[in-house]
């Protein structure tokens, strides 16, 4: 709408006449006499069609809007209405004022909740080379679009200043569009995917800037009122609304919960607010600064969209694609006007396209092949794009053939790019860093500092965590770093992101962070070799949770993540299942060695400075037995740690092939290693068992149990013809422990004893495709010099 003070509305928009009163369809009425009937026939078409297409096109890696655009057209009156006995139950044009105004609602709120998820401090942490970008590919392909727009001059466009706002329309990229399809493709917390958003962020910005520009200039008439009009909807804002939001958030954070009755009405004010913004003009402006006064995340925020989004994002939003359908205006077209309007629609694609990728990889030095994969990025359009069309053509300020074929050309350019992007980019291959750049925990010799990271999922993990923190006998002579990062799953917010910690964030505090954090700061001030403390708030979805942690451990070329596992604790299977995927993804994508730390027994009474009881190794073979091994080594540094390593020998086993025979030579040059430790300390033991197969390796285990409280053992060993692993995993209820960290894990006379499992960085499971090329282990996107 142009606004109740700029342009008056004729026309019914939600109080219609029904056709006739219906008793109801039992009673020998038709169906297609009730209104209400027609209405929830339409809904439910929508959302039926759009989630068969998603199905079929699932292959083709398409998105949710073009699935939905494809369903809203069919249910429309250019498909269905071509069959007669479906004729009947297409909506007439005043009854689809009613459909319209819920499907703008939908999008409205849809808009409302996004904006809420949106945090605006991303923006302020985000890679540098965005803004370039950014604002280089804005202005390059406006300054060139107005060029193209007067040339072509499209027929039944409105003079004036239009031009220029259409202009702008095609040259920048709607965040909202990128964030939904990002989130489908699981590239939120990849890095071309983080900087895409940084940018479409920036062209945000630009959008309504200059949307406010442009109404200025336009309607001339009224600005001196309409600008007393938006300084008063401002002073409402930010007088009234944002004292109560944090009135609201100061109650939840000294322990009383967001109440539904708190929800409704923050909905109901965020239609006072829709309510106010149409009265000048800018309908959604007003709409998205009341989502954006409202923080992100816990308690508010992530409440409320927990509480709001599944309605309007899977029944109101999809009914908007219904009104995009019956917008559309499929009768014979005029040919030349069509060329034309494509000819304009490829032109912008193209600039924007030349425009990114150019500026991406000559200005910010980021490699040829993930510039190209960024500018498909930023060509990407969405239901946003769609309904500023849908509008202009409302407002007459261009045709429906007009509006209908950039609407096509949109979907066109969607459903194009985003398979093409899922096939050239594979954020997983970055994370498998290069074999001369991987890291090992057997690599970081026994007397030098020793960096190594710790992911925490609640406040439960810290006392295991500072107890393995305590067994490395950190000294003076043998520091540690540790770096910190509290896992927090993505609720209430747009965009993932990893924040180094700050007691000034707000939001950390009330993320619980601050509480974690303040433990092993504690700690660290009481134990003098650690040398520092470095942790992270990380907010993300568990399924892509492990980019962070990779990418950073990548970065500071860190030797060893522990992650605890979460066994036998009270949590539901949803959270159990959502941690499990953490770590797989972890074990197969890191680019040094990862430890699965299970805290039974020494994470509840224990005091920190003092490691209770000892540690058993559990050695057979391989590169994850040696993995653990190494771990046993540092431990036995630490005088108040009893260290027993249990080398178990498989009866029959014999050196056939050159690699075996490497192989054993590595295994025997670290057992020494281990056993020159135990000549100068008491506290170290080694014994040698033999064993025919795994049940005797549980039976050592479970017969050297006194005493120890922590057993360290590989994740996997290599195949043999008497020590098959491979089979066994079918049967294992944890995989990820491997089967002997499982057998122990599930063993109730080994219940009091801690595990950690460790695995040596490149896991054999891992799919041949997340394989690197030579260049792709640099760092971050950097193109060689």
């Amino acid at each position: 709408m142009a606004g109740r003070w700029i342009g008056k509305v004729t026309g019914p928009l939600v109080c219609m006449p029904l056709r006739r009163q219906s008793r109801g369809i039992w009673f020998g009425d038709d169906l297609r006499n009730n209104m209400l009937s027609l209405f929830s026939f339409q809904i439910i078409m929508i959302n039926l069609l759009a989630e068969a297409l998603s199905f079929l096109l699932r292959p083709l890696k398409q998105p949710k809007v073009v699935c939905h655009f494809l369903a809203g057209l069919l249910v429309s009156p250019n498909v269905m209405g071509r069959f007669k006995i479906l004729r009947g139950l297409m909506l007439n044009v005043e009854e689809f004022s009613l459909i319209g105004t819920v499907g703008f609602l939908g999008i409205m709120y849809f808009l409302f909740i996004l904006a809420v998820k949106t945090d605006l401090g991303v923006l302020q942490r985000t890679l540098k080379k965005a803004p370039v970008v950014g604002l280089f590919t804005v202005f390059g392909t406006y300054v060139l679009m107005c060029a193209v727009v007067r040339f072509v001059n499209l027929p039944n466009m409105k003079k004036g200043s239009f031009p220029f706002l259409f202009s702008m329309a095609m040259s920048v990229t709607r965040f909202p569009n990128v964030a939904m399809t990002f989130n489908e493709l699981n590239l939120m917390t990849s890095e071309l995917g983080q900087m895409a958003m940084s940018c479409t962020m920036i062209s945000e910005m630009l959008v309504w800037i200059w949307s406010l520009i442009e109404m200025y200039l336009q309607f001339s008439s009224i600005r001196g009122f309409s600008s007393i009009y938006s300084a008063a909807a401002m002073m409402v804002l930010f007088l009234v609304l944002r004292p109560g939001i944090s009135y609201i958030i100061q109650r939840s954070q000294r322990g009383k919960p967001v109440t539904e009755t708190v929800i409704a009405l923050i909905l109901v004010a965020a239609l006072i607010v829709l309510f106010m913004g149409d009265m000048f003009g800018l309908i959604q402006l007003g709409i998205l600064i009341f989502g954006l006064m409202i923080p992100s995340g816990p308690p508010l925020g992530s409440t409320l969209s927990e509480k709001a989004e599944t309605f309007i994002t899977d029944v109101l939003f999809p009914t908007y694609y219904i009104t995009v359908g019956y917008s559309l205006d499929l009768s014979q077209p005029n040919l030349k006007a069509t060329v034309k309007i494509v000819g304009i629609a490829v032109a912008a694609t193209l600039l924007k396209f030349i425009g990114t990728s150019s500026s991406a990889y000559y200005l910010c030095s980021i490699k040829f092949h993930d510039s190209v994969v960024l500018a498909m990025m930023m060509v990407m359009r969405g239901p946003f794009d769609l309904f500023l069309y849908n509008r202009w053509a409302f407002l007459k300020d261009i045709d429906r053939q007009i509006s209908t074929v950039l609407a096509l050309c949109d979907i066109m350019a969607t459903a194009t790019m985003t398979p093409l992007i899922d096939r050239l980019y594979n954020p997983h291959a970055r994370l498998r860093a290069a074999g001369k750049n991987a890291r090992f925990f057997i690599s970081t010799l026994r007397n030098t500092e020793l960096q190594v990271m710790f992911c925490i999922h609640g406040e439960d993990d810290v006392p295991g965590v500072v107890n393995l923190l305590d067994a490395l006998a950190p000294s003076i002579a043998r520091p540690i770093h540790a770096y910190i990062l509290h896992l927090n799953e993505l609720s209430g917010q747009a965009i993932p992101e990893i924040v180094p910690y700050d007691k000034s964030e707000r939001k950390l505090k009330s993320s619980g962070s601050s509480h974690i954090i303040r433990a092993f700061h504690n700690y660290a001030s009481n134990t003098p070799g650690i040398a520092s403390i470095r942790p992270f708030s990380v907010t993300a979805e568990h399924g892509n949770m492990h980019e962070y942690i990779c990418r950073l451990a990548q970065q500071e070329q860190i030797p060893l993540i522990v992650v605890p596992f979460q066994a036998n604790r009270g949590i539901d299977a949803a959270e159990s299942t959502a941690i499990r995927t953490v770590n797989s993804n972890l074990q197969a994508y890191s680019p040094c060695t990862v430890g699965l730390l299970i805290s039974r027994g020494i994470d509840q009474n224990s005091q920190p400075a003092d490691f209770p009881g000892g540690v058993m190794v559990v050695f057979i073979t391989g590169n994850d037995d040696r993995e653990a091994l190494a771990m046993g080594i540092r431990m036995s540094g630490n005088l108040n740690v009893r260290v027993t390593l249990i080398r178990i020998t498989v009866v029959g086993w014999e050196c056939d092939s050159i690699e075996e025979k490497a192989e054993k030579k590595m295994d025997d040059l670290l057992i020494d290693q281990f056993i020159a430790e135990k000549e100068t300390n008491e506290h170290v033991g080694y014994h040698e068992i033999m064993a025919e197969n795994l049940e005797q390796v549980m039976k050592c285990v479970r017969d050297m149990e006194g005493g120890n409280n922590l057993v360290v053992v590989g994740r996997q060993r290599r195949k043999t013809k008497l020590l098959d692993e491979d089979m066994m995993l079918d049967w294992s209820d944890n995989p990820e422990l491997g089967v002997l960290g499982d057998m122990i894990v599930s063993a109730d006379y080994l219940s009091s004893m801690s595990v950690l499992v460790m695995q040596h960085y490149g896991d054999v499971n891992s799919s041949s495709r997340d394989e690197l090329k030579e260049d792709e282990g640099q760092h971050l996107l950097l193109k060689p010099t």
